[in-house]
């Protein structure tokens, strides 16, 4: 986890930077499907632009639910956590979600003028919070893993090779690693933004790079065994760890606390980018449809 992050983070910048090019030449809301259609060969930019948009739209809507589940997770584990008779059922986790889902739309219909102030907000909890659980972790933690643990040793339990295995875990860093184009989607509501957006996807990609490295060691070294981590009665190895760290309920539902209110802040951002993706996207691939 900890080299496959810093690999995929390498190859996101270089992504990031291309997108923050494109939006500082085409500030459009439509974002990777207008770069499609301005920037490919007239003869294949409709379909090229037709297909970008569906993508870029299907993604959108399936991290929206993803990052309400997320945070349904966190919730329901703190409630294992202080209830230990409690057990974690599918339809619990998905009406937790839905309620995630409501609350940030309700924000984002009947608060739109606050975004930006609510933005700002976000950011600053977002770096407390990585300070507090990062130090509080490792401050109580009084079994650390070894530094071969966590630098040098491969865990593969997954049945497949070694190679393959590795593949697979890309996948939990580049899930780190997404919505960095989320300026694009809002340069029509940002002052001078040929300039703000492209330094906010780069920003993003960069801040998240090293807070992520930093919280991905942190994580490694204080996790216990793998086995109990993984088949925690929380369902979430992350609040697993904060317990076995702090040995406290309650210091480990602070810490959970702090992640579902990300998680929720994440939920306000995406529904307000990806509803004006939607909305432009929309107006395009119904216009080529016909």
């Amino acid at each position: 986890m900890i080299w496959s992050w810093v690999g995929v983070c390498v190859f996101t910048m270089a992504v990031a930077l291309s997108m923050a090019e494109m939006c500082s030449a085409y500030p459009l809301a439509g974002g990777q499907y207008s770069w499609a259609a301005i920037l490919a060969p007239r003869s294949w930019s409709k379909g090229l632009s037709y297909v970008c948009g569906w993508f870029m739209l299907i993604g959108i809507i399936a991290m929206g639910a993803v990052v309400n589940f997320i945070a349904s997770g966190f919730i329901l584990a703190m409630a294992v956590l202080n209830n230990p008779e409690y057990e974690i059922t599918r339809w619990h986790s998905t009406l937790v979600a839905y309620a995630i889902a409501v609350a940030a739309l309700s924000l984002n219909i009947f608060c739109p003028q606050m975004l930006h102030k609510m933005t700002n907000f976000f950011l600053i909890w977002n770096m407390g919070s990585f300070l507090i659980i990062l130090i509080t972790i490792l401050a109580t933690n009084d079994h650390k893993q070894t530094p071969s643990f966590v630098f040098s040793e491969f865990q593969n339990f997954t049945g497949f090779n070694k190679p393959y295995a590795a593949i697979l875990g890309l996948l939990q860093s580049a899930f780190g690693m997404c919505c960095y184009d989320a300026p694009a989607h809002m340069t029509e509501e940002i002052n001078d933004a040929r300039k703000v957006a492209p330094k906010a996807i780069v920003l993003s990609v960069l801040l998240g790079a090293v807070t992520g490295f930093a919280f991905l060691i942190a994580a490694c070294f204080c996790m216990g065994s793998i086995d109990g981590v993984a088949e925690s009665a929380t369902g979430s190895p992350i609040v697993q760890i904060f317990y076995d760290s702090t040995q406290s309920v309650a210091g480990a539902s602070c810490l959970a606390f702090l992640m579902v209110m990300i998680q929720f802040f994440s939920a306000i951002s995406l529904l307000a980018e990806g509803g004006r993706a939607v909305v432009s996207t929309a107006f395009f691939l119904f216009s080529e449809s016909r």
